[in-house]
């Protein structure tokens, strides 16, 4: 279809935009957004909907949505203030609000089907960037007319990506079918995908394969991410928590077990679009799925294994411990796998910077004088807040981490939290790790031991710990319900816990200064945000300083 909107003509079978006559260049997912939007113009579109129509299957910020809708209006040259175009319905979505001609392509003679001229095709999208979505079917004429088909032209060569694959499966499977019959595990399959699905969803992984007998998952693709195997090791423990806790049948006695088994493996894969689905994953069979898929049949229920490939990208933030050796490939050469036991630190980026010797740190002396001197100011009682802002790999984290080396033999309390790239949607996770070290929280300690330290550092800030321990045990995500934590609305809650981790830093600031510093917080969530500003309102006149 041809679409003619003032001087402007939006060709969806061509993927060609284009004013006067003079082709415009556009980004394929701008392309889809526009045409999509043109091809709905008689109602508002929801971001909802352009999200599961334009990216399914797939984690997509707003951010990108945004992107796309600024590009499509610089291309028409609309404004968003006095739209001609693209109109913005505020908390319902977006219209395409011009006048629009539409002008069928021809079909073509002798019941041949019409495609584009190679040369009228757009060039080579860049690594991970989509073709476009056609909105309108091409056409076949003669007697083939009554069964036309949606066609697609075949995809170029695929590309290599480094990704880590998870795969997983129900422990048993075949077992349990014959224990429970054909219904109650069609529910227990379901209840499976929904929980993959949600998981999937929060850590970014894309989901390219699902059976009876077991699921596949990418990590890396279609979006390159520097974590791809920290982001694959948490799903594969958040699966493991969900899927027994969700299982449909919790209410029978005795319940019936519901466990996965996972494998993981690093490697590169072939990744490429299925030609009758241009928005789903397809990786070519390859030696990084094999392993995956060895490591997956060899793992008991309940239980993770990683190859000797994954395991040195995660060994700073999961316990991971030898597990034996598995044979591989026609070589039947060994290779070393391991089991994972739990959740050690999380930090987003690449690891390995603890092991791995560190460049030469030069260039960054007025920055650390600065510092220096306004830890100077924080001992004399007059708290900061100290903003490290800079593009990406311009040695952010390099400095936070010299200047936390400068303060060894000084009198200062260090506490760090971290912003993950994956945890936007999960509020306060900066300040949990900045409650665990205040506290002297260490990974794998039993509940007594935890709320214990709690109970002592409240009665050392003069807190009755009845008031204090149900908040801050709910903020660690430790399950204790009571009466008068129940009795709180949501916001209620988040300003007593707010109010309080301010009284008991400030506490904590009167014994010694005390800097709070916090990574990645453009990853933060609004709930964190918030904090902030109330935490940095907080420390006027205490020694604690807010980085």
């Amino acid at each position: 279809m041809r679409y003619v909107f003032g001087d402007y003509s939006l060709d969806t079978q061509r993927y060609e935009l284009r004013h006067a006559g003079e082709l415009i260049s556009l980004g394929p997912q701008v392309f889809n957004v526009l045409a999509y939007l043109v091809a709905h113009r008689d109602r508002v579109v929801s971001r909802d909907e352009l999200f599961a129509r334009l990216w399914p299957d797939q984690f997509v910020t707003d951010d990108a949505l945004g992107r796309c809708i600024r590009a499509a209006r610089r291309a028409l040259e609309d404004q968003p203030e006095v739209p001609r175009y693209i109109m913005t319905t505020r908390g319902r979505g977006y219209r395409f609000i011009a006048p629009v001609q539409e002008q069928p392509h021809e079909p073509p003679e002798d019941g041949v089907l019409t495609t584009v001229p190679a040369q009228s095709m757009p060039q080579s999208p860049s690594a991970g960037s989509e073709r476009p979505l056609p909105v309108s079917l091409p056409t076949v004429s003669g007697e083939g007319h009554r069964h036309s088909e949606e066609f697609h032209l075949p995809s170029r060569a695929g590309e290599y990506k480094q990704v880590t694959v998870l795969c997983g499966g129900l422990a048993d499977a075949l077992a349990l079918a014959g224990r429970l019959g054909p219904e109650a595990m069609h529910r227990h399959m379901q209840t499976v995908f929904i929980v993959v699905q949600q998981v999937l969803r929060r850590y970014a992984g894309s989901l390219i394969e699902f059976s009876g007998e077991g699921f596949v998952a990418l990590f890396g693709a279609p979006v390159a991410q520097e974590d791809h195997a920290q982001r694959a090791v948490l799903a594969g423990l958040a699966l493991h928590a969900q899927v027994d806790v969700s299982a449909p049948e919790r209410s029978q006695t005795p319940a019936e077990p519901l466990a996965l088994c996972l494998g993981l493996h690093t490697g590169r894969v072939v990744v490429d679009r299925l030609g009758g689905d241009p928005q789903r994953l397809y990786t070519a069979a390859g030696e990084t799925t094999r392993v995956a898929l060895r490591l997956r049949q060899l793992a008991a229920p309940g239980t993770t294994l990683l190859s000797a490939a994954t395991q040195p990208l995660v060994q700073e933030h999961v316990q991971a411990e030898p597990w034996g050796e598995v044979q591989i490939g026609a070589a039947h050469v060994p290779v070393p796998m391991y089991l994972v036991r739990g959740i050690a630190h999380q930090r987003s980026g690449v690891v390995g910077h603890g092991a791995r010797a560190r460049s030469p740190f030069v260039g960054r002396a007025r920055e650390l004088a600065l510092l220096q001197e306004r830890l100077d100011a924080v001992v004399a009682g007059q708290g900061q807040v100290v903003a490290v802002v800079g593009e990406p790999g311009m040695g952010k984290s390099r400095l936070l981490a010299e200047y936390r080396r400068c303060l060894v033999g000084r009198e200062v309390r260090y506490v760090e939290g971290h912003c993950l790239s994956y945890g936007s949607a999960t509020p306060y996770v900066p300040l949990v790790d900045l409650v665990r070290q205040l506290c002297v929280i260490t990974t794998g300690e039993q509940y007594e031991a935890v709320t214990a330290k709690i109970h002592r550092w409240l009665q050392q800030a003069e807190v009755d710990p009845d008031e204090g321990m149900p908040l801050l045990l709910s903020l660690l995500d430790i399950p204790l319900e009571t009466e008068r934590l129940a009795q709180l609305s949501p916001p209620e809650r988040k300003a007593r816990t707010f109010t309080l981790l301010r009284h008991l830093v400030c506490h904590e600031a009167q014994r010694h200064p005390c800097i709070l510093a916090v990574e990645n917080l453009h990853w933060s969530d609004a709930t964190r945000r918030n904090g902030s500003r109330r935490w940095s309102s907080g420390c006027r006149g205490s020694r604690c300083w807010c980085w």
